[in-house]
């Protein structure tokens, strides 16, 4: 038996001992009841189970020396609901692992939550990324069939123009910005659809036609958007005559849009050439 086990069982015997006295009140002194009554006669252990019981708050001591014991009312209700200081300790096992286990689970939860929620956040972020050029698709699908209502209620062409130059107005803050913004696009022709293409192509026409600075910008933006005309007009067109005239298409825009914003005070931008 070991040694811890042994004190153990010393404890126990103890408090059967001192809760089963004729006067709860009356104090009984360790040194003569574990050697004469449990046979037990190191005075080490007799120390070991008598701290055991100070430390657990079990008992009162006497004045004259520390030996001198009676059980207290919380030792009283111990015993009284475990019946042995094994059974105690057993149940103070459970629930610390219980506990342990307990906290383990709520951080292993809240490690899992911080990783669905960063998932989360990345797959919302790629999806929005994604269907941007959708959504402008869509907002351009919308506004065509706006227009196409208005020409059928009004029959009036001029004010179809007049609302279309509206919706594509709406956005623009400043049209040096927004300008500088389609500059950059110009580079992205040859990997976007022709939609996207004349959508960009319509914007900077509707800037050059209602901020006027340069007579020539506006009319390489028109050839840029004959360009497109004559390429929907046409049919059977491979991808070499699509590279060409997505050629002839950026010279056209880029040229229009860098003329306009050289007709801006702190602007001198480099017009392209004809490869």
């Amino acid at each position: 038996m070991s040694n811890s086990i042994e004190i153990n069982a010393l404890v126990d015997q103890t408090l059967v001992s001192l809760y089963n006295v004729s006067h709860p009140d009356a104090y009984i002194d360790l040194r003569e009841l574990i050697p004469h009554k449990f046979k037990v006669q190191e005075r080490n252990k007799i120390d070991a189970v008598l701290q055991i019981l100070i430390n657990e708050g079990w008992i009162n001591t006497a004045n004259d020396t520390e030996y001198r014991v009676n059980l207290n009312a919380e030792g009283r209700r111990i015993f009284k609901e475990y019946g042995s200081y094994s059974s105690f300790l057993n149940s103070r096992i459970k629930s610390q692992t219980f506990k342990r286990t307990t906290t383990k689970f709520k951080e292993i939860i809240k490690m899992l939550a911080t990783i669905v929620f960063g998932v989360s956040t990345l797959v919302l972020g790629w999806l929005n990324y994604n269907n941007d050029n959708t959504i402008d698709e869509q907002k351009d699908k919308i506004t065509e069939l706006e227009l196409v209502i208005d020409s059928l209620q009004t029959n009036r062409p001029i004010l179809i123009n007049q609302k279309k130059d509206s919706l594509l107005m709406s956005s623009y803050h400043d049209p040096k910005v927004e300008m500088i913004e389609l500059y950059k696009k110009g580079e992205e022709f040859k990997s976007i659809s022709s939609r996207q293409i004349r959508n960009i192509v319509n914007k900077a026409h509707v800037i050059v036609e209602n901020y006027p600075r340069s007579e020539k910008s506006v009319r390489y933006i028109n050839n840029a958007l004959e360009s497109l005309n004559q390429y929907d007009k046409e049919e059977g067109y491979d991808e070499e005559d699509w590279n060409i005239y997505v050629a002839d298409v950026k010279f056209a825009f880029t040229k229009g849009v860098a003329m306009w914003l050289n007709a801006t005070p702190g602007f001198n931008l480099e017009l392209p050439k004809i490869d």
